[in-house]
């Protein structure tokens, strides 16, 4: 199978409507059936985020954990794949926003925006996506003109980003 066909059909069950733990493990059987450390990186993350849109953030935050550990003993995974899975994680916590969530999840966005810049650019479309959920972190803790500057700047690289006849 090859990856392209493995990837659309766990983002089909990701996008069903109704997800259940037969979903997540049929999502993993068909993953781990692909098998490069790459590719458990992402199982990892696509576990992470099934769990986090049903609701268990135990098992959610077990997957992010996960993932994070195999990029952590893994320096050579693509750069991509470690960002994706920051970002989604960083999501999580502010999403689930328990005690302490909401600074691990801004460790995870300014982490992300300064690899960003690294593997894409400042002007990049992927950047502009962090910004826009680094604000709405910030909104979330009342911090209201810091996520105001952050979309603002987010819709300055969006707007930076798009071909010259098309601002």
């Amino acid at each position: 199978m090859n990856k392209n066909r493995v990837l659309f059909q766990c983002d089909n069950i990701f996008q069903r409507s109704t997800i259940s733990e037969g979903f997540i493990t049929d999502t993993g059987h068909i993953l781990s059936n692909y098998g490069s450390i790459h590719t458990m990186a992402i199982q990892e993350g696509t576990m992470a985020n099934l769990c986090h849109r049903i609701g268990d953030f135990d098992k959610a935050e077990e997957f992010f954990d996960k993932g994070r550990a195999i990029i952590n003993d893994n320096p050579d995974i693509d750069k991509i794949t470690a960002l994706t899975l920051s970002g989604d994680q960083a999501s999580f916590y502010r999403d689930r926003g328990y005690a302490d969530d909401f600074s691990k999840a801004e460790h995870l966005y300014k982490s992300c925006l300064s690899n960003c810049a690294e593997v894409y650019s400042e002007n990049h479309p992927e950047t502009a996506e962090i910004l826009e959920n680094y604000s709405l972190l910030k909104e979330k803790q009342g911090d209201y003109s810091t996520a105001l500057e952050l979309s603002l700047h987010a819709l300055e690289v969006k707007k930076n980003s798009l071909p010259p006849d098309t601002t």
